[in-house]
């Protein structure tokens, strides 16, 4: 008798998120497919200044392109079922929710005001974790391992030449993936404490870097598509949170005016 295949129930869960995210940016109803996605949850960097700090890692559960989230998932089911049986169900989810949140960071530390989506920054700390497995257990011997290895980083790399592809978040993802796995799993080298002085220091680095970028430069605020969004989310019944983010949003774009509270309040 063969053994039954185990079933990757976190993984095809996550596609399932993903997926269910996907149809809800492609039926929000709104014309710009790039405010749709920031009503979904992407990341967004004034609204995150503004306290929506929960999309350093939404971001990586939305995609507003149809072959951005078919490439996603099938490299999200090729490597994550494996990591998901190697680390077992939390620590996997640990270290994917860990390195969509290192994507996330390394962005807003190292770039201007821009829009994000797609869970790239996550598969490529799940990429990161897999190589640093292979790599301390002697696995990239294996000729089956090194092909899923160049299979999946070729099927990313392919992702970046996709335009609008935010490349610093595979970046941040992947050394995150590195970092986490290294401190997740077993240690038989006396690696483990190596890996935390430096993942500890790539984390204060990131933060000093993202204390120092926490602004958004005059030309670039998007107020209209701000509005948009924001309308939209008036329209859905959250009105109040809706007026608070225009509030907060006057403060980090220094409009004394307060533009875009006003227009919503006459709504």
């Amino acid at each position: 008798m063969t053994a039954k295949a185990k079933t990757p129930y976190v993984t095809l869960g996550v596609m399932a998120v993903c997926a269910a995210m996907f149809m809800l940016v492609s039926l929000s109803g709104m014309e710009n497919g790039t405010e749709a996605a920031i009503l979904a949850g992407a990341y967004y960097k004034p609204f995150i200044l503004a306290g929506e700090w929960w999309r350093i890692i939404s971001y990586g559960f939305v995609h507003a392109e149809l072959m951005h989230i078919f490439m996603n998932m099938f490299s999200m089911y090729i490597v994550g079922r494996m990591m998901e049986f190697r680390l077992g169900p939390v620590r996997y989810l640990i270290l994917l929710f860990l390195s969509i949140a290192g994507g996330g960071a390394f962005i807003f530390a190292a770039q201007g005001n821009t829009v994000m989506v797609g869970m790239s920054g996550g598969l490529y700390g799940l990429l990161g974790g897999y190589f640093y497995i292979a790599a301390v257990s002697g696995g990239l011997q294996n000729r089956a391992v090194r092909n899923v290895l160049i299979r999946t980083f070729v099927i990313n790399l392919l992702i970046n030449l996709m335009p609008g592809i935010a490349v610093g978040a595979h970046i941040g993802g992947l050394i995150t993936g590195i970092f986490v796995t290294a401190l997740l799993v077993e240690d038989s080298k006396g690696l483990k404490k190596h890996f935390a002085a430096a993942g500890l220091a790539f984390v204060l680095i990131l933060g000093w870097m993202a204390r120092q970028s926490a602004y958004i430069p005059s030309d670039k605020v998007y107020m209209l598509s701000d509005y948009r969004v924001l309308k939209k989310e008036m329209d859905l019944g959250f009105g109040k949170h809706a007026l608070r983010m225009a509030e907060k949003l006057a403060d980090i774009y220094n409009d004394s005016d307060n533009t875009l509270y006003e227009e919503l309040s006459r709504q």
